[in-house]
């Protein structure tokens, strides 16, 4: 069987025409979103935005929506627009529920809540992606991300096993040295507060010895002031007697009072240490 020649030619130029058209609105499409992707990454987070909403506000790229929704969420948080970037990155996890990218964008949920400052919804947004996707790459980032929710909320304790856990079962995350410098810093701030309470102790003990010391001071003045008048209203014979014991009461009066200065000047050096 002979093949007509023109009716082939015919047939080849109708393919031609059909590939390339097909090839080129999903060719624009890919190029727009590799743009976007690469500006992305290198900071060029306005020219991203551009590109990545080119394809977003395309039917003819819809096939790309996803990628679009997805990137220019990241895009404005990059940009600092979190609003912006919390209604497109809702729009994506709602919209394309399969898509290959949902787990970042559960990931980056809990970003978005963190950036906002609403740290107890990062705390839950971080829970809830490690309980769905716990092998993610993502996983590590998401336990140290819970751990400075949980620092900036004042749990400390729980901030601690956040990071702890980084440590320990993530050696190979770069989050790694972050988490490792979180702990340092609550282990500081533990120091910190036992050396304020020792103050607090030490101050209160200082003005108890003070307190006591003045008070020793006053009965010192008074017994001495009851010995002089003893000594001027007593008859001769008794005189002696009343010295000498006179004497030694102010020895141990001294003496008390000696020791009493001594804590005094320790529990103050101790202070100035602290």
């Amino acid at each position: 069987m002979k093949h007509n020649p023109a009716l082939r030619g015919l047939v080849a130029v109708l393919l031609l025409f059909a590939v390339s058209g097909g090839v080129t609105a999903r060719t624009a499409a890919d190029d727009l979103v590799h743009d976007g992707i690469a500006s992305f990454r290198d900071s060029r987070f306005e020219i991203a935005a551009d590109f990545f909403r080119q394809v977003t506000e395309s039917d003819e790229f819809s096939s790309r929506h996803p990628e679009g929704y997805f990137w220019l969420a990241k895009t404005y948080m990059a940009l600092g627009s979190l609003d912006s970037a919390a209604s497109h990155l809702e729009y994506y996890i709602h919209s394309f529920p399969r898509h290959p990218m949902q787990a970042e964008a559960h990931y980056q949920r809990g970003r978005l809540f963190y950036l906002q400052a609403e740290y107890q919804q990062a705390v839950q947004a971080f829970e809830d992606f490690l309980s769905d996707y716990p092998d993610s790459d993502f996983a590590a980032n998401a336990v140290y991300w819970t751990g400075e929710a949980l620092f900036s909320l004042g749990r400390f304790d729980e901030a601690r096993d956040m990071f702890a856990i980084v440590v320990t079962e993530y050696p190979t995350s770069f989050r790694l040295e972050a988490a490792r410098y979180r702990l340092s810093i609550l282990d500081l701030q533990d120091r910190e507060e036992t050396l304020l309470e020792l103050l607090r102790i030490s101050h209160q003990e200082l003005l108890y010895t003070i307190q006591d010391h003045q008070r020793r001071e006053r009965e010192f003045a008074e017994t001495l002031r009851e010995y002089r008048m003893r000594l001027q209203s007593g008859a001769p014979e008794d005189i002696r007697a009343e010295m000498v014991n006179y004497q030694q009461t102010v020895e141990e009066l001294e003496r008390e009072n000696r020791e009493l200065r001594r804590t005094i000047d320790q529990l103050q050096d101790a202070r100035q240490e602290q």
